[in-house]
């Protein structure tokens, strides 16, 4: 990747390469090839890289500028190939933004997750204010496989707490009972050494600093 003008810009011949021919690739559909004519098929190995391409332009820079000109508060964008979340000071902004960003996808032809897209109150102050409303605690999104919620340090300070999702939790648990059903008859050394690495693996990805009590684990 060489960086240029502010933004990425890929100039390695063999990346450009990999992208042409994911691009013209096709798709098997009931054991059959179809031709595609734009984008690549879902779950495609070159999809995160090409949500990293397309979005740096589509979305981060453009909310860059968005927040330069219009906010009235502040802006904080975190996206991962194409989840994203935003964090917006202002309600007004917030409410603005979301509008702008229907548009601004639209006109690239792409669209925003009906059924994952929310706006929410989350912060230092949305706890005292939806109390003062007589509303319940703040409301949690998921994100890259965590629940994030508002939560209070020992002294009192607002911090955000995440815990395993619920669903992934489910998905996961379901498999690893299939899983240890078919290693049922495997020695025990086998047994330790699979249930050790499937430890292993989630605790390297979920084992993150101040994790709720949630995990696959704990009773």
């Amino acid at each position: 990747m060489a960086v240029a003008d502010g933004g990425a810009q890929i100039a390695d011949p063999r990346i450009l390469r990999l992208i042409g021919l994911w691009l013209r690739a096709g798709v098997l559909e009931s054991g059959e090839k179809q031709e595609t004519d734009r984008g690549a098929p879902q779950g495609a190995g070159i999809s995160p890289l090409l949500a990293n391409v397309f979005l740096h332009y589509v979305l981060d820079l453009w909310a860059h500028q968005w927040r330069r000109r219009h906010a009235r508060g502040r802006v904080v964008t975190v996206r991962y190939a194409d989840d994203f979340v935003m964090g917006l000071e202002s309600k007004a902004d917030a409410q603005e933004m979301l509008l702008a960003l229907k548009v601004r996808l639209a006109s690239f032809g792409l669209m925003r997750h009906e059924g994952k897209t929310r706006l929410i109150e989350f912060g230092r102050f949305a706890a005292p204010s939806r109390q003062r409303r007589g509303e319940r605690r703040p409301e949690t999104f998921a994100f890259l496989g965590f629940t994030h919620y508002c939560g209070r340090t020992r002294d009192g300070r607002f911090i955000v707490k995440h815990k395993t999702e619920g669903k992934r939790l489910t998905r996961k648990l379901t498999a690893l009972r299939q899983d240890a059903w078919r290693l049922m008859h495997e020695s025990l050394a086998t047994q330790h050494e699979w249930f050790a690495a499937v430890l292993r693996g989630h605790y390297g990805y979920y084992g993150v600093f101040r994790h709720g009590i949630r995990t696959p684990f704990s009773g």
